[in-house]
């Protein structure tokens, strides 16, 4: 397992995140099926190639918190970033909103909103395409309602606190 790291934050059935509010050290495979359920995603193997090859185990993360009708999730390990794919690019009836960074240089933008509103988007840090990170931020923050981005700081200030402190050198 590659490291990667960020936070997802879902809002699902009543069910799954009871759920997931449980899960102490990790989210069980059967769990995440029930997240795909919601979802209204019948076949989840079939979404991504690499979510057979985490078929079956336990999706480790570093902590769980309940707040504003969401569970946060700080996630530990890549294989987080096919979920959230899947459930991004295909999912409805939840809502998941995220960044996950890579250790091979690139991060993932993830939202999902209650108006069905999809965005999914990947910044190659070490690739050969030249992406402006800002741009993409930007768009990815428009997508995501005033109020989560209130409620949750930690996780959308961050990305302005990056630029401020790059202004400052």
């Amino acid at each position: 397992m590659s490291e990667a790291w960020g936070s997802l934050l879902i809002k699902s059935s009543t069910d799954v995140m009871s759920g997931l509010e449980q899960s102490d050290e990790g989210v069980s495979w059967e769990l995440i099926l029930a997240l795909f359920a919601s979802a209204s995603i019948e076949s989840p193997l079939e979404t991504h190639s690499m979510l057979s090859f985490s078929e079956g185990n336990t999706f480790y993360h570093e902590g769980l918190e309940k707040s504003a009708g969401f569970i946060e999730i700080s996630i530990f390990g890549d294989e987080w970033m096919p979920v959230a794919q899947s459930l991004v690019k295909l999912g409805k009836g939840i809502e998941l909103y995220g960044i996950i960074g890579h250790e091979y240089g690139f991060n993932e933008y993830y939202v999902l909103n209650a108006d069905g509103k999809h965005f999914f988007d990947l910044v190659d840090f070490e690739g050969d395409e030249d992406v402006d990170e800002d741009a993409v931020t930007e768009q990815w923050l428009k997508c995501i309602p005033l109020e989560i981005q209130s409620a949750f700081p930690a996780i959308f200030n961050r990305c302005n606190d990056d630029e401020e402190e790059e202004g400052e050198e």
